[in-house]
């Protein structure tokens, strides 16, 4: 089969973050990285790493389901952990990785009446390149959130960790224009693209190649995407990236 074996990645949510997190565990000498959403580090599995890999945790503060705390798995009124929290499932990959104990922090705007704040904490090894990543939610409950309803979209801060397009700390990039959207979305044939800068633009597919590059002006520019297959895009800017669903 045509697959990079190079890039192998796992997510999932819930359960499915408790299986990319012992993926990681048993199989991080063939995966890349892993990004696992209210899923810990699970007590049925020793953690005893076939080497560094880079993961990406998130969590909700108020998950009703898998406690952020102690990961307790509350079901007909009784509760019992199944796993290890979430701080302590992301403090536990950051000193196997080896990285610095001081996190790059980004805050992301509140733009959304969710009443929901997201911070990311990035802790890097400068040696060896490999990063453990959380995204708090402060607030946030056992689901997946997403960029339509929510300051965030897990889909595209997944994308963006898996393919190394870092969100820089937010003092750094407090002063970097931020208006960006793309409209309407879902699209079927046109779609508008409105930044504050000039900038290039471009969108690629669910697996990283690039099917159109785009020279925007600040303003509006818009884009013919007629030629361009139905699917799950994300439209990609210097520190801006947001998901676009193209449906006919």
């Amino acid at each position: 089969y045509n697959v990079d074996t190079d890039s192998i990645f796992f997510s999932g949510f819930s359960m499915g973050g408790f299986m990319s997190n012992k993926m990681a565990i048993k199989h991080a000498d063939r995966i890349k990285a892993i990004a696992s959403v209210s899923g810990t580090i699970g007590h049925f599995t020793a953690f005893e790493p076939t080497g560094s890999i880079n993961t990406l945790h998130f969590h909700g503060t108020s998950d009703e389901t898998i406690g952020y705390e102690n990961a307790d798995f509350f079901v007909y009124g009784m509760s019992a952990s199944v796993g290890t929290g979430a701080e302590a499932t992301v403090e536990t990959w950051r000193n196997y990785n080896q990285c610095n104990p001081e996190p790059e922090i980004h805050i992301f705007e509140d733009t959304k009446n969710d009443g929901l704040t997201f911070e990311q904490y990035t802790y890097k090894n400068e040696t060896t390149g490999k990063k453990t990543a959380f995204i708090k939610v402060n607030g946030g409950i056992h689901t997946w959130y997403d960029g339509y309803n929510n300051d965030i979209d897990y889909n595209t801060e997944i994308y963006k960790f898996f393919t190394g397009q870092e969100n820089l700390p937010t003092s750094v990039t407090e002063n970097i224009p931020t208006e960006f959207d793309v409209f309407p979305n879902p699209s079927n044939d046109i779609i508008t693209i409105t930044t504050n800068d000039n900038s290039e633009i471009v969108i690629v597919n669910a697996i990283g190649e690039e099917v159109k590059h785009i020279n925007a002006v600040n303003g509006n520019t818009t884009i013919d995407i007629s030629d361009i297959p139905n699917g799950m895009y994300f439209v990609v800017a210097p520190n801006r990236t947001t998901k676009l669903t193209i449906a006919r």
